[in-house]
Parts: structure tokens; sequence; C-alpha cells
């Protein structure tokens, strides 16, 4: 289940309600081409925006990799 989408420009971040629909975005989407562009997914790192570590939930964030 997705939680939150937040798109900037050039990059995004994805809140998932699971940390196994996270590592499956990551694994399935990394490098992937998405709209013309290669994508670089990871798993974020640092405090949610709120702060917090621990929640049980998890993301991801992509990039356009610049080819």
């Amino acid at each position: 289940k997705i939680l939150e989408v937040d798109l900037k420009n050039g990059y995004g971040f994805v809140e998932f309600d699971d940390l196994r629909d996270a590592d499956d975005a990551v694994y399935e989407l990394n490098g992937k081409d998405l709209c013309g562009e290669r994508v670089i997914v990871e798993h974020a790192r640092g405090p949610r925006r709120d702060g917090s570590y621990g929640s049980g939930r998890s993301g991801y964030g992509y990039r356009r990799s610049g080819r």
C-alpha cells in the first residue's frame, strides 16, 4: 500500500506501509526506463520528514540517472 508520493524536480519519494513493498519496488524498477529516462531507485536514507526512524513504514526515492 502506497502512503505518500512526493515529487520534486528530477527526483521523488514514495512511502509504503510495508517494507516488503519498498523492497519490491527497488528490485523491479532500479535501472529501468521510465517515460524515456533511466531511473535509479533506492531506499531513502535518514529520518522521515516527521523525524521518526522506526515507524514500520518504508519508502524509496528515485532520480534520473543522467545518461
